[in-house]
Parts: C-alpha cells; sequence; structure tokens
C-alpha cells in the first residue's frame, strides 16, 4: 500500500489543545511497549478504515506511521 504523501490530518483527529510534549512522549512510549510483545499471529488486527490486517501488515503500517511523525517533528 503506498503512503499517502501529503495527506491531510482527518479534522477528527486534530486537536486545539495545547499539550504537554513529555506527557505525550510517555504515552506514546507505553503505547509501543503495549504492541511490542503482541504476536503477529494472534488475530484482530483489523481497523474499520484498512479492514483485516495480518500482524506483520499492522507491524508495518505502525512503523511506517511512528517513522512518519518522527519526521514530521524533526527526531
Amino acid at each position: 500500500m503506498p503512503w499517502p504523501h501529503g495527506a491531510p490530518t482527518a479534522p477528527e483527529y486534530k486537536s486545539d489543545v495545547p499539550r504537554d510534549f513529555e506527557a505525550e512522549r510517555k504515552q506514546c512510549l507505553e503505547l509501543i511497549d503495549r504492541f511490542v510483545p503482541r504476536k503477529m499471529e494472534e488475530g484482530g488486527w483489523g481497523r474499520a478504515v484498512f479492514g483485516e490486517l495480518s500482524g506483520r501488515e499492522w507491524s508495518c503500517l505502525q512503523a511506517r506511521h511512528l517513522d512518519h511523525h518522527l519526521k514530521q517533528f524533526g527526531v
């Protein structure tokens, strides 16, 4: 699946509330720690937007998504 370069952020994901960077960073790391130990062979990886995905597909999608945002913020 090609990565949607320049695609606008969906309005429901935008926030006009100031964020605490350290709290957001901590939450991101906690979510990564929850995601990493999950076995790729487990089911239930699908989401409404993408339909059913394999664990490998979901893992690749999340890695690309996180990389996109790290680059977006110059990390």
